[in-house]
């Protein structure tokens, strides 16, 4: 086993060069997706819960501490936590302990046996902000895996997650972008890629009242709902015309139909590369493996030991098989879009 185990370091030692660097369109993607802003951000996440609670749990408050460093106090009411008991019992929705750990917090916080607590702290500190979490371990951290944010989102109706018309938005938001004064129709798709690698993402597209389509205000879109939308932005008293956004729309659906075709030859051209590199990678795995077997085999000189090295170099094969045609199955690309909302912004 130890010489098993020295041979595994020394062959990682041997190829560890090879590895390097493996990590670098990773990290460019995610750098990517931070500055065109296509990430669920904690002003997002707080928009989402103060939504529901606004409207499902109305004694219930998310009360500002700060701010700035995105710190709030939750208080709760008895609904909210029937509510979310009734939620993490569904089979559908699988819950863990800390789920229910959560759920005994707010329990905790408005019964009788915490009434002198609560009157030096009221409710749960709270943050949406993952920095001031790592900074402050006692704050309740809010992301979207958070129980209170899957209620949240599954307390959507059915005709708000499918019908893009329910999500229609005027938003006005002058002198936040230079240089780009006028009034535009926005239109969010929802673009998935199913390969090797799957991807979904948002695409929005702005296109001006005359017909053109800005581009620079289309990659930045997100980012400016990210810095700018969830800051209290006054709503647009321009009148939303609704014939001049279907005709808007059916440019963005012509860019988005162009952006597929793009998009689909260069995910198969990655996938075709990815997948050559993993079969490259799976043979020379097993082939070390085997290898192995083998000269374990030629050593044997117990007929049962040999039957065994025997089925174990079989069995190696047999997997190998199975992984490449598991790997060559993903060859299939699938790029699909769909609307997921519009509006009307003004700058």
């Amino acid at each position: 086993m130890l010489e098993h185990r020295k041979l595994e370091i020394e062959h990682f030692e041997k190829h560890r060069y090879e590895l390097m660097g493996q990590d670098t369109p990773f990290i460019n993607q995610v750098e990517d997706n931070i500055s065109s802003g296509r990430f669920v951000s904690s002003k997002e996440v707080r928009a989402l819960v103060s939504t529901y609670l606004a409207k499902e749990c109305t004694r219930t408050s998310l009360r500002e501490v700060d701010r700035h460093l995105d710190n709030w106090l939750l208080v709760p009411e008895q609904v909210l936590i029937d509510n979310l008991r009734a939620f993490l019992r569904s089979r559908a929705n699988p819950s863990g302990r800390e789920d229910w750990y959560f759920a005994a917090r707010l329990q905790n916080s408005i019964s009788s046996g915490g009434r002198l607590w609560r009157m030096v702290t009221p409710g749960i500190p709270v943050t949406f902000d993952s920095q001031l979490a790592l900074e402050r371990p006692l704050l309740e951290f809010i992301n979207v895996w958070h129980p209170l944010v899957r209620l949240a989102f599954n307390s959507l109706s059915p005709a708000t997650l499918s019908d893009p018309e329910t999500r229609m938005l005027k938003v006005k938001l002058k002198d936040k972008v230079v240089g780009k004064a006028g009034i535009y129709y926005f239109f969010l798709f929802y673009l998935a890629s199913r390969a090797i690698v799957d991807s979904d993402e948002l695409v929005a597209t702005v296109i001006s009242i005359d017909g053109n389509m800005d581009e620079e205000l289309s990659k930045s879109f997100l980012k400016i709902i990210h810095e700018h939308l969830f800051e209290e932005s006054p709503l647009s008293d321009v009148e939303f015309d609704l014939e001049l956004c279907r005709k808007l729309k059916s440019k963005a659906l012509e860019f988005m139909s162009e952006l597929r075709r793009e998009k689909e030859a260069a995910t198969h051209q990655r996938n075709d590369t990815l997948i050559t590199i993993r079969r490259a990678a799976l043979e020379k795995t097993f082939d070390v493996k085997k290898r192995r077997a083998q000269s374990r085999l030629e050593k044997a000189t117990d007929s049962r030991i040999i039957r065994m090295h025997q089925g174990e170099i079989r069995n190696l094969e047999d997997k190998l098989r199975i992984a490449i045609a598991e790997l060559e199955d993903k060859r299939y690309v699938s790029i699909s879009y769909e609307p997921v909302a519009c509006g009307l912004m003004e700058l």
